[in-house]
């Protein structure tokens, strides 16, 4: 049965009365309301998982670009803010490219036509204001001395953000951000027609020497009076472009810049058509030279429908390039659960289990989280229907009860879940890497070579739709259809409590199997 409309979407549910049995229980804003990072940019830090992907992009990769595949709604948005966030607090120019401009479009009429420079473009465009804001915000970072930066500068600025530096509008909205705003606005007509504007603007706060003195407002006065040769675009490799827009951020006094790019899947022509999307980046992954600037590294946070067309591209070097897919294990989704409820009931809340009656207390946290099968947003879609269940149903009920439940699954997943009883909790499957033995738990999970090769290669793809050809094509074993499927019930008489009902190597209709409530935390990776 296909999934039912978002709930967010329909009155169904009295929005009023959510609100007071919200407050009634210690909540002061709905704590599932936003499902998407871009929604909630203010409090996400505040209830942020950190997981181990975030670690990576932070330090392991840190000097080194890398790219993480996620299925949507599994966290490619908050990492992405987050990972630009802990770049103020540590000196990195965070550079969110997440506006393609009229790149998908010009696309869709010739998939061949879009060009690393047309990227680089809209990507020095993006970091000359992330400078600009950062240098607003932060008034401890310096100002070049040397003349010839502000020269360089200036021709990125005449080539890519012309707009930014004109006195009728860009310098204006930049001067009302500085520190403590304009001490006041001259006639900018007058200024713009002057022969040495930003002489000018001296002259009129020229008492204001508080103002006159911050960084901010120097560099951009410096900038309005420099002026730049043409820069040739085409003469100057891409890699050599990003080099040299990263120096100029290292002399201002950054450690590095980080490229973060973002969005692909999001409503418009890539999302309705991902190999588009990849055929408008793929010149970029596979231009090593680019890619490996080490001043200025790409983060790349991509849907995992792109994974398999962009790993089949001949000219992407797996051995170079630092591929990765996000995997939320149940722990990570018990967390993001846990602080969420912390954060919007002011530390009095941390399950749903506290919120639940007899009937439902002891399953929810658990049921939850194995229902939402390593999809974050899911997780959020499936308690706020359980809470607007509640108030529709019981309203005048403090708790919510296993007939709440059953109707959130209903509204998710249709009939035949509500009518599934809710599931005993799930004990992880993981993989011990010094006995080289999978575990539930601490039971030892005992195969043949053949299908602990297969169960190996799901591990290492956890959540994952794998058909038999996948594993014919990327695995060292050769296997046929029905060999994996035999296989697959071998693997199923050993670790399913009842392998006529799997809930650990799950079919997908047409597609092939999903082995899920994998813990990889406990062991890690068979590779």
């Amino acid at each position: 049965m296909p999934r039912q409309k978002d709930a967010m979407a329909t009155s169904y549910y009295p929005p009023d009365a959510l609100k007071a049995w919200l407050g009634r229980q210690g909540f002061f804003e709905h704590p599932f309301r936003h499902r998407h990072a871009n929604e909630e940019q203010n409090d996400l830090p505040d209830y942020f998982v950190p997981t181990p992907y975030y670690d990576r992009i932070i330090h392991e990769d840190e000097d080194a670009s890398s790219v993480f595949f996620a299925e949507r709604g599994c966290g490619k948005s908050a990492h992405r803010i987050m990972v630009a966030a802990e770049c103020a607090a540590n000196e990195i120019l965070a550079v969110e490219y997440t506006q393609l401009g009229t790149i998908p479009e010009r696309a869709g009429k010739d998939r061949n036509s879009i060009r690393t420079y047309d990227h680089l473009e809209l990507i020095f465009r993006a970091g000359l204001r992330a400078y600009l804001r950062d240098l607003a915000k932060d008034p401890t970072l310096p100002v070049p001395r040397d003349p010839s930066w502000f020269i360089r500068l200036r021709a990125f600025f005449d080539h890519f953000a012309r707009d930014e530096l004109d006195m009728l509008t860009g310098i204006p909205r930049w001067l009302r951000r500085a520190e403590g705003s304009l001490p006041s606005e001259p006639d900018w007509i007058e200024v713009a027609t002057y022969k040495q504007p930003g002489r000018l603007l001296q002259q009129v706060w020229i008492d204001d020497t508080d103002f006159i003195e911050l960084p901010f407002v120097q560099v951009l006065l410096r900038l309005v009076d420099t002026r730049a040769d043409a820069m040739e675009l085409e003469s100057v490799a891409a890699n050599e472009l990003l080099r040299n827009f990263a120096e100029l951020m290292v002399e201002a006094g950054f450690k590095r810049v980080y490229i973060l790019v973002d969005g692909l899947d999001e409503p418009g022509p890539f999302a309705s058509d991902l190999g588009l999307a990849v055929q408008s980046i793929i010149m970029m992954l596979v231009d090593l030279p680019l890619m490996e600037v080490s001043l200025a590294p790409f983060k790349w946070f991509l849907p995992l429908e792109m994974r398999d067309r962009i790993m089949a591209h001949p000219g992407v070097r797996k051995d170079r390039l630092r591929l990765r897919d996000m995997v939320w294990e149940p722990q990570y989704l018990t967390d993001l659960l846990q602080s969420r409820l912390r954060y919007f009931s002011d530390q009095k809340r941390m399950s749903l289990g506290q919120l639940s009656d007899d009937s439902l207390r002891s399953i929810i946290d658990a049921d939850i989280v194995q229902r939402a099968g390593g999809n974050p947003r899911r997780l959020l879609e499936l308690a706020t229907n359980l809470l607007e269940a509640h108030v529709r149903l019981n309203a005048q009920q403090d708790l919510l009860s296993i007939d709440d439940w059953r109707e959130a699954l209903r509204r998710t997943f249709g009939e035949a879940a509500a009518e599934s009883p809710p599931r005993a909790t799930i004990v992880p499957l993981w993989f011990n890497p010094e006995q080289d033995s999978f575990f539930i738990g601490e039971r030892r999970i005992d195969l043949a070579d053949t299908p602990f090769d297969l169960l190996t290669f799901m591990y290492d793809r956890p959540n994952r739709v794998v058909s038999w050809v996948d594993f014919q094509e990327k695995s060292e074993v050769l296997m046929s259809e029905d060999s994996v499927r035999q296989n697959v019930k071998r693997i199923r008489k050993q670790i399913e409590p009842d392998p006529e009902n799997p809930v650990y190597l799950t079919n997908v209709r047409g597609k092939g199997y999903r082995l899920m409530h994998t813990d990889r935390t406990s062991g890690g990776s068979t590779a």
